[in-house]
């Protein structure tokens, strides 16, 4: 990325060819690839807060959180081949957020907060349905295993351990009982899976962080004057 430009939410492509990531300064999706160095920038014209990148299996669409005045967070969807403009996926009064598309593109994961809480849904993917309750109590952040086999989220009882339901193949959703799979620790800022979900890679910082203090100068335009 250029330098001094403040990014995030950066997201690799299926076959590892390119990376996705949103440029803060402008909100803009930008996508490098690295075969050739080339950036693509795509939503110039769209100023709206994004973030939580999610590309497709396919490579054709990418998902983001998008932030609105009036439905708060929305999931919407880029089409990177031309097919049309970006859409809304969940566009609500409630809160929609963190998209996580199955490796088969059938499933969406969420997570949606209009029972009064944030929990975990599932909801077929560009074929309508009605979407899928996973968790019961509170539920963030769902990823899925790279098999499409488990679904993996985080609940309010301790945000930093992760809890495993295996996907039942079907033609409807169908997940079994919830799985302690592991815990983060508790300083980590950043983690992702392994090909089958065994091991965890996470950041975590080198060394403790020194306390924040707060610093109040009284009659500061007299230090001004000094010569």
């Amino acid at each position: 990325t250029p330098p001094g430009l403040p990014v995030g939410d950066q997201v690799w492509s299926p076959d590892g060819r390119a990376f996705a990531y949103v440029q803060y300064n402008d909100q803009t999706v930008a996508i490098r690839s690295l075969a050739n160095d080339s950036v693509r920038v795509c939503l110039s014209d769209d100023p709206a807060f994004k973030r939580n990148l999610c590309w497709s299996a396919g490579g054709r669409v990418i998902l983001y959180d998008r932030l609105d005045s009036a439905t708060k967070w929305d999931i919407w969807a880029l089409p990177l081949d031309g097919s049309g403009p970006p859409r809304p996926v969940l566009h609500s009064a409630a809160t929609e957020q963190h998209p996580a598309l199955s490796p088969d593109g059938r499933w969406l994961a969420y997570e949606c907060d209009e029972s009064g809480q944030n929990e975990v849904y599932v909801l077929p993917f560009g074929s309508g349905g009605m979407p899928y309750q996973v968790t019961n109590g509170g539920g963030f952040w769902p990823y899925w295993t790279k098999d499409g086999k488990g679904l993996i989220f985080s609940t309010p009882k301790d945000p930093n351990a992760l809890v495993k339901v295996d996907v039942r193949p079907g033609t409807t959703f169908a997940a079994g009982p919830p799985e302690p799979l592991g815990r983060l620790p508790d300083n980590a800022v950043g983690a992702d899976f392994d090909r089958a979900a065994k091991r965890i890679i996470a950041l975590v910082p080198a060394e403790k962080a020194r306390p924040q203090t707060v610093t109040v100068v009284l009659n500061w335009p007299a230090a001004l004057r000094k010569p």
